[in-house]
């Protein structure tokens, strides 16, 4: 797993950084994202109704079913979390040495 916590749908299965390597993580993650003058109360509205969907009973199912889990991750904090990702993901090919090919 490469998630730092273990998954429900396969909890025997130990993670990347159970197995030796401290603090990886890569995790797919999805979000919404809206035009750069769109109103506080509007964004707030988006925001509450999209972790009141995907924090219900329902919606936590079937995301189960399919593997996945939900981290609802506040619109404030976002832009960090995104530039944090950007930056990892550029030391990680600059480290490995990728080159882009012709």
């Amino acid at each position: 797993m490469t998630s730092l916590e273990r998954q429900k749908f396969a909890p025997e299965i130990p993670t990347v950084a159970e197995a030796g390597y401290p603090g990886f993580e890569a995790i797919g993650r999805q979000g919404l994202v809206a035009p750069v003058k769109t109103p506080a109360a509007i964004l707030d509205k988006l925001e509450r109704e999209l972790v009141r969907i995907a924090e219900s009973a329902e919606m936590r199912d079937r995301l189960d079913a399919l593997g996945f889990s939900t981290k609802p991750i506040p619109r404030v904090v976002y832009p960090t979390f995104i530039r944090n990702e950007i930056e990892k993901w550029r030391r990680v090919v600059r480290d490995a040495g990728v080159k882009v090919e012709d």
